[in-house]
């Protein structure tokens, strides 16, 4: 998927698409059955058992866990970013409009996923996750790989003033097309 990670055999970076069907969980055990299905048929498709996947319920914040065995088979984990070390054990996030950013030191075996959306980039999420990571997984921000995944574009994110002041550090990434405001 991202040629920058192609020297890595044993890392798996991929995401689902609309062809997958959808993977975000409504709360209804009905739709949620196909959902769970989708889910399923994608991870099996890839080889993966559900068992050895740690999920992110995302908060649109900036907090991150870093992740252990024992978080393995956990699919509400409620953060915006998700950094284990361990073999074997595979993250996921789901995004819409927001940006999967994706992250791998080779020397510390860390990886990372964190789910970007405008208000965890405005707090810094990808400084504070490299800096959680550095502390708690040895990992070194010079040697880090980063592959940033699809997203909404400014064609289509229309926001409101009130977020768009919040890109006055940024004023690159604020257009104005008549009345309407896009980032």
């Amino acid at each position: 998927m991202f040629s920058v990670f192609n020297n890595y055999p044993n890392l798996l970076v991929v995401f689902s698409d609309k062809s997958n069907g959808a993977m975000k969980p409504t709360g209804d055990p009905i739709l949620d059955k196909k959902i769970f299905e989708n889910r399923d048929r994608f991870l099996h498709k890839l080889g993966i058992d559900k068992k050895s996947l740690v999920a992110l319920d995302h908060a649109h914040g900036v907090n991150v866990l870093a992740v252990r065995a024992e978080n393995s088979g956990k699919f509400t984990l409620v953060a915006d970013g998700l950094l284990t070390n361990e073999k074997n054990l595979f993250l996921s996030i789901r995004v819409a409009d927001c940006s999967p950013i994706y992250l791998f030191d080779s020397n510390s075996r860390t990886i990372g996923l964190i789910h970007a959306g405008w208000g965890g980039i405005v707090k810094n999420i990808i400084g504070k996750t490299i800096e959680l990571s550095k502390n708690k997984l040895g990992l070194n921000p010079q040697k880090t790989i980063v592959g940033i995944g699809p997203s909404i574009c400014k064609k289509h994110y229309e926001v409101k003033e009130d977020v768009a002041r919040k890109f006055r550090d940024y004023p690159e990434s604020v257009i104005r097309k008549g009345q309407k405001i896009f980032i």
